[in-house]
């Protein structure tokens, strides 16, 4: 039996929110069940790129964030029934304009995570606030979070199945 990909209107996912809410995860289950869905996704993870080859100052955030910007619409020139689903911090007001100015039909997708649970879920944060870490967002850094993105999910509140779950709705008119 032949299984016949679904095709979505041209459009990009940004998963966005401060540092360990839970956006790499989302992503890539967004993805997984986007493919089971018979739709063609990939998961552009800001973390993964970034880690290493770039320092954090907001220079540099803004150079490898128009990477990602970047990536995303290459996939979509490449084969436009792709869905890029891009998971990065986007912690600036001027970066997410940039999105909604750049990107093609961006869904900009807040996770909220009080900074308290986002201290708990990872060691990064101690450091930051040991002053080890430089440049950290939410830390030394202010994370400016969004005022109006097409979603706001709280992930202190939903596990990572209705995260995606929620997500997935708020897709539903386009794909």
């Amino acid at each position: 039996m032949i299984e016949k990909t679904r095709i979505a209107l041209p459009m990009s996912v940004w998963i966005i929110g401060r540092p360990n809410a839970g956006k790499t995860t989302a992503a890539n289950r967004l993805c997984t069940l986007l493919t089971s869905e018979g739709y063609r996704a990939v998961v552009i993870d800001g973390g993964a790129l970034s880690r290493g080859t770039i320092g954090y100052t907001k220079p540099d955030r803004l150079k490898m964030f128009k990477k990602y910007i970047n990536y995303s619409l290459d996939i979509q020139a490449e084969a436009p029934d792709v869905i890029p689903i891009v998971a990065t911090v986007g912690g600036y007001k001027s970066f997410r304009d940039l999105i909604r100015e750049t990107a093609l039909n961006p869904k900009i997708i807040h996770l909220a995570c009080p900074f308290n649970v986002a201290v708990s879920r990872d060691d990064t944060y101690w450091k930051a606030l040991d002053g080890k870490e430089k440049n950290f967002f939410g830390v030394d850094v202010p994370y400016e979070s969004p005022q109006r993105p097409d979603l706001k999910i709280r992930t202190d509140k939903l596990n990572e199945f209705h995260v995606v779950r929620n997500i997935r709705r708020s897709l539903d008119a386009i794909c």
